[in-house]
């Protein structure tokens, strides 16, 4: 058991400990992991940050975020795991501390060493969880390589990307390891850029999708689809995964930030041996440049904030709980209109069998004057099958594509929040410093470092807030497109069918 002199205030949650400044704390367990401690103040036992004492390595870098926690679909992932030899452990809190040229140039650290500024947050806020406050409270940040620099540009927006590609999803097939004890669906991934199909099977999807949300905490990374044990091989089942693994990855290639990752690459590109995939995955395993760190490798231009910032974002969330709404509406709406569909063609079909009953009770002989008009109410008869079992398919072609598009946004929309919460937290923590200024328990400096801070969570927050508007826009337009032109050609279908018919007796003689 050691003891440590707390660096800063904490008011903790339920479970953990809360202390103040120069409170002196037994630490009766470093393993609890994800950067929290377990200790005793004042004969009280609980979890608290370990970065709040001077005696951890986190005190000095910024702790990695914490790792997501598995869906019950990946947990249940009947798949073999990684082979022995390929787990080697990552640390959960890396020393490394970057940044860009614009961060290391602005004087930051004051405010971290002084313990002027007060954490309120437990461990499990957003604000803590995508490295928010970590960055906002480090002691140094150094620079980063060129190659590392993530830019944004005036807007703000992100830096559109040198090259953009797609990606196509195709041939699941069912394969198998150790004589067919251990059986998997293998798809073929292949990117526009490298014209190259590699082969994955879901254990590589939810790979690249924990890398991706541990690296880009404080981006909107799409939810991978679910992993369904039961039925997971019926054709109807695999078609609609590996279209919902085709949107996940193209999604994540039209983004310019998450397009450029290094784990991403690895997973579009490595066309070789199980070594050589082991390397890669080592390699992006290794990355210091997760979490909280990722604001460090922003480089952005001066005044690029405008002064409505925090407004401009808390409207957005507003606005993102009211779409989310707004889009289950359309999804619940849609389902009932397509379940309806069998109901029309029903009734309509129902119309055509009466047509056709018409003519069973014709007691003149073929070639009698009235044959022209039998043939008709015939010809209209089936042509009202057709209409009715066209109303049935027709949900197939627009509804169930259109639907697949919502159901995507209500995935992506519950991303949204917490990025909403780390910028609207980081301002709140920005005003609490200059009260702490006027109060004299503050400088000047630590409101300059907090200030400049909370303008590099500011660019990345409304980067990713205007990358979501043109994504938005963007596939709005397409999906309303492809609906309506498909219900065009559909009624234009049965307009012809009806003029068909209706010719038909127009043909008669009088």
């Amino acid at each position: 058991m050691t003891q440590a002199r707390a660096l800063y205030d904490y008011e903790g949650g339920e479970g953990e400990l809360s202390f103040f400044t120069d409170n002196v704390i037994q630490v009766t367990d470093k393993g609890s992991g994800d950067g929290w401690w377990m200790g005793v103040l004042n004969g009280q036992m609980g979890y608290f940050p370990e970065s709040y004492l001077p005696s951890s390595p986190a005190a000095r870098a910024l702790p990695s975020r914490a790792l997501p926690v598995p869906t019950a679909a990946a947990a249940a992932d009947d798949e073999e795991n990684w082979d022995d030899d390929d787990a080697e452990p990552v640390p959960a809190t890396r020393g490394a501390t970057r940044s860009t040229s614009n961060a290391s140039s602005a004087g930051y650290g004051t405010a971290a060493r002084r313990g002027t500024v007060r954490r309120n947050l437990n461990r499990f806020s957003a604000f803590v969880k995508t490295g928010g406050e970590a960055f906002l409270m480090a002691e140094s940040i150094d620079k980063v390589p060129s190659d590392l620099v993530v830019r944004v540009v005036a807007g703000p927006r992100w830096l559109d990307a040198p090259q953009y590609f797609s990606v196509s999803v195709t041939e699941p097939t069912k394969k198998s390891k150790f004589h067919g004890v251990k059986s998997f669906i293998a798809y073929n991934v292949m990117p526009s850029h490298t014209g190259v199909a590699v082969s994955r099977r879901y254990k590589h999807f939810d790979w690249l999708y924990e890398r991706l949300t541990e690296k880009f905490a404080s981006l909107s990374i799409p939810p991978l689809p679910d992993k369904s044990a039961m039925g997971r091989y019926e054709e109807e089942f695999i078609k609609l995964r590996q279209q919902q693994l085709q949107r996940w990855l193209t999604r994540l290639a039209r983004h310019p930030v998450i397009s450029q990752c290094e784990a991403l690459n690895h997973f579009l590109t490595c066309n070789g041996e199980e070594k050589e995939w082991k390397a890669g995955k080592r390699k992006a395993e290794k990355d210091e440049c997760i979490g909280g760190k990722f604001f460090m490798c922003i480089s952005a231009p001066d005044g690029n904030v405008p002064p409505d910032a925090d407004t401009q974002v808390e409207s957005f969330g507003k606005f993102v709980r009211g779409m989310e709404r707004r889009m289950d509406k359309v999804r619940e709406c849609g389902e009932r209109f397509s379940s309806f569909s069998q109901d029309i063609k029903t009734e309509v079909q129902r119309v055509g069998h009466a047509f056709g009953d018409l003519t069973s009770d014709d007691w003149k002989d073929e070639g009698h004057p009235c044959t022209p008009l039998t043939k008709a109410i015939e010809f209209t008869s089936t042509t009202l099958n057709e209409i009715g079992q066209s109303f049935a398919d027709q949900p197939a072609k627009d509804m169930t594509p259109l639907l697949a598009d919502t159901a995507e946004y209500l995935g992506i929309l519950p991303t949204y929040p917490s990025i909403v919460d780390t910028h609207t937290s980081a301002y709140n923590r920005l005003k609490e410093t200059t009260k702490l200024q006027e109060q004299g328990k503050a400088d000047g400096s630590d409101v300059a470092a907090v200030q400049q801070r909370c303008e590099v969570i500011s660019n990345v927050t409304l980067s990713e807030l205007d990358r979501f508007h043109t994504e938005r826009n963007f596939d709005t337009k397409l999906s309303m497109e492809t609906y309506l032109a498909s219900q065009i050609e559909f009624y234009q279908q049965i307009v012809g069918k009806l003029q068909n018919a209706l010719q038909k007796f127009q043909d008669i003689p009088q």
